[in-house]
């Protein structure tokens, strides 16, 4: 049966309806049912998400891939298009440890400072982050990818961010992720 499928599927899948605006262009989605790798994937319960919207669940989300989803839905015509993906490196080297989150060409560099043993170096475009960069200076790279990937509004904070990066992306993803 198909919903012994979408239950044992090592893919995220949903059921949703498409909800248009007034002119009857989709602009939202309501989750019918949701799968157990959605559920992990989102870090929430079916019960906390069947129902909702797409905008309530995540209200920085992309609307333009919900518009997308929206129309292929109502029309049936098939829509290609590349995602989003953050690159994520770590690499250690004669006692050194670098990592790397996004991009360093996706937007303008505002902090690279380095003192002898190490170095930082922040990229942002409209106060949201595109990469960060550091040898031997610590960050969590999970939370600065959730950051990028999420493309997290940070123009409330930017300057707390430039000058305490670990500190800052703490508590904003410790809000977001509740």
């Amino acid at each position: 049966s198909y919903r012994e499928l979408f239950e044992t599927s090592p893919v995220a899948i949903y059921l949703a309806e498409v909800i248009c605006d007034v002119e009857g262009q989709p602009n939202d989605l309501r989750f019918l049912y949701v799968n157990p790798v959605f559920e992990r994937f989102v870090r929430s319960k079916a019960a906390d998400i069947i129902g909702r919207t797409a905008s309530e669940l995540f209200p920085q989300g992309n609307r333009a891939t919900i518009e997308r989803q929206g129309r292929v839905a109502l029309t049936g015509i098939p829509d290609f298009f590349e995602g989003f993906s953050v690159p994520l490196n770590t690499y250690a080297f004669f006692g050194q440890q670098a990592l790397s989150v996004g991009s360093q060409k996706d937007g303008d560099v505002v902090l690279q400072e380095s003192s002898g043993h190490d170095y930082l170096k922040i990229v942002m475009k409209d106060s949201r982050l595109t990469g960060i960069f550091g040898i031997n200076r610590p960050f969590d790279a999970g939370i600065m990818w959730q950051l990028i990937l999420r493309r997290t509004d940070l123009s409330s904070v930017r300057e707390q961010f430039i000058a305490e990066p670990q500190k800052t992306a703490r508590q904003l993803m410790s809000k977001l992720w509740r």
